[in-house]
């Protein structure tokens, strides 16, 4: 008996010494973490959630908010498919149906200063947003298989944009710190699911995380943070990865690793897609040295249901923009006095430049405001 009641201390011993090894591990690769989330950064809440076939999805029926680093805050409403709305009631639908990420989803601003309810309302047409912040290809053309059938538009907008093709031949998206899992396309050209789902979502769409980036930094603060937050978000992590890297099964498909190849795979398919219908694919995002490149690549499947706006080729016309540094000036965001970037997406006066282009492609083909 003394045998056995001295082996069962001697395993709880070594367990706690195990765990504690691990929590100081936890610890140490924590804290760069923890010091980020008391700077004052741009971040979202109440927004999205995790999501087994597209990696994460936006929160349906939600009120959530992008809020800025220098305190101010904008306000985005959903629907019940998660779409970005004007009020808590959805449009009609039909209208023009928008795939994309965060250049198209336009967190960063009120929805009367973002392209896609600008061109709504210029054309008269409903306005069906189903982009989402940190989406790919994979993710964008997964949503088109579901809602072009569901909404029925008569228009749809799919942006073309160099990060949508990279993020879609990883099986994470780009992540500070974590590791988020993602559809990606993989060497058959096929769409794989995400490996696994993660609660870095859960726990940073909530009003926890919120507590955190005002408390006072303290060795308790540090240690419940820790235990609330990052614990979690590793041990599933790490969890996953082991799995994987011990799994024999022949299914755990090699990601493809092509981002031309996986643009090419994106376009055949929303044209495919959208038979029936207008398509605008809407070019942004790419140096000016690319400028056109798009329209070559795809010139031979371009016809009057099929359009190429090139957002690209429009801002870097204006007669201000003479350089990278002038276009950043213009089209980015800045705060502060002197005034310091803080964020790299389009401004309302690039929005409003975007939507001029997409007005004078999209005027003739739908029924224009009278």
């Amino acid at each position: 008996m003394k045998r056995n009641a001295f082996l069962l201390v001697l395993i709880a011993l070594t367990g706690i010494l195990l765990y504690g090894v691990w929590f100081a591990y936890l610890w140490h690769v924590s804290m760069p973490i923890y010091h980020f989330t008391k700077e004052a950064n741009s971040y979202t809440s109440s927004l999205y959630a995790a999501d087994e076939s597209l990696g994460h999805t936006i929160i349906p029926n939600t009120q959530g908010h992008y809020i800025w680093g220098h305190g101010d805050s904008v306000e985005i409403k959903t629907d019940s498919r998660g779409f970005r709305i004007r009020t808590g009631i959805a449009p009609a639908e039909g209208g023009l149906l928008f795939l994309g990420d965060s250049f198209t989803l336009c967190e960063e601003l009120d929805y009367s200063q973002a392209y896609p309810y600008l061109i709504g309302d210029a054309l008269c047409q409903p306005v069906q947003n189903a982009a989402v912040s940190g989406y790919g290809y994979a993710q964008m053309i997964l949503k088109a298989r579901t809602y072009i059938k569901q909404v029925q538009p008569s228009a749809v907008v799919f942006q073309v944009s160099p990060w949508l093709a990279e993020r879609a031949v990883t099986p994470y998206m780009p992540a500070l710190f974590f590791k988020v899992p993602s559809p990606y396309y993989d060497q058959s050209g096929a769409i794989t699911p995400p490996l696994y789902t993660t609660p870095i979502f859960e726990l940073t769409q909530n009003r926890l995380l919120d507590k955190y980036r005002q408390s006072p930094i303290s060795f308790f603060d540090k240690f419940v943070f820790v235990w609330h937050f990052t614990r979690l978000v590793f041990q599933k992590q790490y969890w996953e990865e082991l799995k994987l890297n011990f799994s024999f099964a022949s299914d755990n498909a090699i990601p493809l690793n092509n981002a031309e190849k996986a643009t090419a795979l994106a376009v055949e398919e929303i044209i495919s897609l959208s038979q029936d219908r207008k398509l605008v694919l809407l070019v942004m995002g790419f140096e000016k040295d690319q400028i056109g490149r798009f329209g070559q690549l795809f010139s031979q499947v371009l016809n009057e249901n099929v359009l190429l706006v090139d957002a690209d080729e429009v801002l870097w016309a204006q007669p201000s923009i003479t350089d990278k540094s002038a276009y950043e000036r213009a089209y980015c965001f800045w705060h502060g006095n002197p005034p310091v970037l803080v964020d790299y997406h389009f401004n309302a006066h690039a929005n409003q430049l975007i939507k001029q282009a997409m007005q004078q492609a999209l005027s003739t083909q739908l029924s224009a405001c009278h």
